[in-house]
């Protein structure tokens, strides 16, 4: 039999997503499915949608408040999976988009251009942060050390500190995309946040009494964030430049 290395790559990623992870297979899927019409349905055809049955010809100004609210909704959303956490906001926010954007659908017989705009804003600014969280779900590697760092959180602070300080290593040599392990890091850093917290206020009482306390840690603003942040507004503008060059130029019969 002749040996076709493709389907033999195919082969062996199939079987080995579905017996050795077959919950974190069917996670991803239901995922990536549910952004598919949550998310690019719209978007994607938005604009044909607008030129065809609202008669809208400069389509680029509404396509701009889609971006600017992706933009937004995740970056106000982001500290929620944090504080929150991831799994609870996936849920919460898919949930609430899909109800959004099914209302939607029963009243789009009397939207105009305008009002179907707003909604998608709306819709779109809470499933941009869910969205793009679940592209960071698909790692089984990643998922063992998140469980470990659930974990640490019903430990005391004492044990919880030395575990987390054998899981930097794991995390350090994680083998996964920087994004997914920036979000892995991130979690161990609210981890470490939350047990010094809860050193704190057991100390506080005795700091009132005049015994020394050590100082709060200054809350401190991840410069990766700020970059990736000016990144983003940067390219939303380049698109929004040749979405309205294309506008303007004239059309070639």
């Amino acid at each position: 039999m002749e040996f076709t290395p493709g389907l033999a790559t195919q082969g062996v990623v199939a079987r080995t997503v579905f017996t050795m992870y077959p919950r974190r297979t069917i996670l991803c899927l239901g995922l990536f499915v549910g952004q598919a019409f949550l998310y690019n349905a719209f978007y994607f055809t938005y604009g044909d949608t607008l030129s065809s049955f609202f008669n809208v010809d400069q389509t680029g100004y509404y396509i701009a408040i889609f971006a600017l609210s992706n933009f937004v909704g995740a970056l106000a959303l982001s500290p929620l999976f944090d504080s929150i956490g991831r799994v609870k906001m996936i849920a919460s926010t898919y949930i609430a988009s899909g109800v959004l954007l099914a209302v939607t659908g029963l009243m789009l017989g009397s939207l105009t251009a305008v009002t179907l705009t707003a909604c998608g804003v709306v819709v779109f600014f809470i499933a941009s942060a869910g969205a793009s969280s679940a592209y960071l779900t698909a790692s089984a590697e990643s998922e063992k050390i998140e469980d470990r760092l659930t974990a640490l959180a019903r430990m005391d602070e004492a044990t919880a500190m030395s575990r987390l300080a054998e899981l930097d290593g794991e995390i350090a040599r994680l083998p996964v995309p920087f994004e997914e392990w920036e979000t892995v890091y991130r979690q161990r850093l609210q981890v470490e946040r939350n047990l010094l917290a809860r050193r704190l206020r057991r100390i506080e009482p005795a700091h009132r009494e005049g015994e020394p306390v050590e100082p709060r840690m200054q809350r401190r603003f991840p410069i990766v964030d700020w970059v990736i942040g000016l990144g983003s507004a940067a390219l939303l503008a380049v698109d929004i430049g040749l979405l309205l060059a294309r506008r303007r130029s004239p059309r070639r019969d």
